[in-house]
Formats: structure tokens, C-alpha cells, sequence
């Protein structure tokens, strides 16, 4: 890594920091920017040419929430997500298909994250026959639930934190001509790496 720059909460003016990019000349940008200040930095970053000179990875700042504003400022740069409407697997398809009948465009991971949740929830309740008085009870019971993912067969590690595959989504024009997100490999699937770190008593 040469160098990391920090930018103010709410920033959307990236000249000063893209212009510093330049000087450095690495052969890749790691850049988190959420909401309005992620549509601000790409559509600067295409701009400025430097989307011809170096890749450009990003985390939660290019998804179906912000791709629209984005539009083609955003095509080639690189998303690691742990999901996208291209996992193949029938849960996902009928998410997808059924978002996209409701409400007219892709959905995001959030979106897909938030489509998970309740079956998560519904999977412990019934391993606990409805019982929520003991917290750490029902969180174990979600834990250890099999649960049908959008994301494909989600399992839970024994600190609670999700086993499931990461990917290397790009932005690519699609065949309407609009940007969108593709998987073009799988990066992980493994449990993290601070599982030790866990107190022995909040293992399943």
C-alpha cells in the first residue's frame, strides 16, 4: 500500500485527493464512499481519466442503489460483495425475479441481506417453539438453523459471524445499454480468521 488519504464525512469535492492519486500512480485504488459522496467520487474519478490508468475497487459505495446516478462513470470498477442478482441458485432467482416484477429495478445487497433476515428469525423461533425469553438461547438457535440464502446454503460460524462466499462483481454495460454488476469469480468462502478472539461462553 503507498498511501491512505482521508476525506470529510459528506465530502463531494474530490479533486484535491484525486489529483494526489495521480501523483502516486499505484496500479489500484481501494475507495469507500457511501451514498451521495460514492455518486460524487466516480463520477469525478471518471472524469479525470484516471478510470483509464488504474482499477478502481470499491465496498458499499456501487450497488442498484447508486449505480442509476452513477451511470457509466461507474463501468470497469471492481465490487467484492457477498452477493449479487447473478448468484445462481432457485431462492435467488424467485428474489430476484419477484423484486424486479414489484418494484422495477435490481435489487441491492441490502436489499438481499434484509430479504434473509426475517427467514433467519423464523428458522430460530421455530427451533425455540416461539420462546424469546432467553436471548442467548434464540442466537444460538438462528446460529445453528440451516437456512435456504439468497447467498446460497448460509451457515453460521461459532462467534455468530456468517460462513458465506464473497465475490469479484465488475460493472459492465448490460444488454439495455444500463450499467450493472456481474460476478466474474469467487474470491472466499471460508470462516474468518478471528474466531479465537470469541469468548469460550458465546460459542455455539
Amino acid at each position: 500500500m503507498l498511501e491512505t488519504i482521508y476525506y470529510k464525512l459528506g465530502e463531494t469535492d474530490f479533486q484535491a485527493e484525486l489529483a494526489k492519486v495521480r501523483s502516486l500512480k499505484p496500479e489500484a485504488v481501494f475507495a469507500f464512499a457511501p451514498g451521495p459522496m460514492g455518486i460524487a467520487f466516480v463520477k469525478q474519478w471518471s472524469a479525470s481519466g484516471l478510470n483509464r490508468e488504474m482499477k478502481l475497487y470499491t465496498a458499499f459505495s456501487i450497488d442498484y442503489v447508486t449505480l442509476g446516478a452513477m451511470g457509466d462513470a461507474a463501468v470497469g470498477a471492481i465490487v467484492p460483495t457477498m452477493w449479487n442478482h447473478d448468484v445462481a441458485n432457485p431462492r435467488n432467482e424467485k428474489f430476484v425475479k419477484e423484486y424486479v416484477a414489484k418494484y422495477g429495478h435490481m435489487p441491492s445487497n441490502f436489499a438481499a441481506q434484509s430479504y434473509d433476515a426475517p427467514a433467519v428469525i423464523a428458522a430460530g423461533l421455530k427451533a425455540t417453539g416461539g420462546k424469546v425469553d432467553d436471548t442467548a438461547v434464540l442466537a444460538r438457535a438462528m446460529r445453528k438453523a440451516p437456512l435456504d440464502s439468497v447467498r446460497g446454503n448460509l451457515k453460521y460460524n461459532v462467534n455468530g459471524f456468517p460462513i458465506q462466499p464473497f465475490y469479484k462483481a465488475v460493472v459492465v454495460k448490460g444488454g439495455d445499454g444500463k450499467p450493472g454488476l456481474k460476478i466474474e469469480s469467487k474470491i472466499w468462502e471460508r470462516p474468518d480468521t478471528n474466531t479465537e478472539k470469541c469468548p469460550a461462553d458465546k460459542r455455539i
